[in-house]
């Protein structure tokens, strides 16, 4: 289960909690859900610190996202939120996991000494990427 389930095209804003220990994801957004999600801290999700798929989407920013059991972000199909200026760091897995079918902005984010690397895209997540400044399909890495 997830600390805080935001679903049903849900928007709002989810601001300065201290998520801990979560059995699945400290925050899941999904479902058309597009809520602002700012200044939490979220630490030891099960899976994922935020976990945004099935259409969900939102701004995710100045979180920071510590210890969780896989990856820090997970964006899963149909995923498209903003990252932006979060602090995303030891997680089991990786800092940032971009699924197939992925899309959204990441920018500004600070991902250090997580057990995978600091950001991930699944073969159809991203294509074509090129540095400094990572753009495709639907989703734009900039630094």
């Amino acid at each position: 289960q997830a600390g805080i389930l935001v679903t049903g095209k849900a928007g709002g804003t989810i601001e300065a909690n201290s998520i801990t220990d979560s059995g699945f994801a400290g925050i899941e957004i999904r479902d058309g859900a597009a809520p602002t999600v700012k200044d939490n801290r979220i630490t030891g999700a099960k899976e994922a610190g935020i976990y945004v798929y099935d259409s969900g989407a939102g701004r995710i920013g100045g979180n920071t996202i510590e210890n969780s059991g896989q990856s820090g972000i997970v964006v899963g199909p149909g995923g498209a939120p903003e990252i932006e200026g979060n602090g995303i760091a030891a997680n089991g897995e990786h800092g940032v996991l971009l699924l197939d079918g992925a899309a959204g902005r990441l920018a500004g984010n600070t991902i250090t000494d997580n057990d995978g690397h600091g950001i991930v895209r699944a073969e159809n997540a991203l294509s074509g990427n090129r540095d400094p400044q990572m753009q495709t399909g639907d989703v734009r890495i900039e630094r």
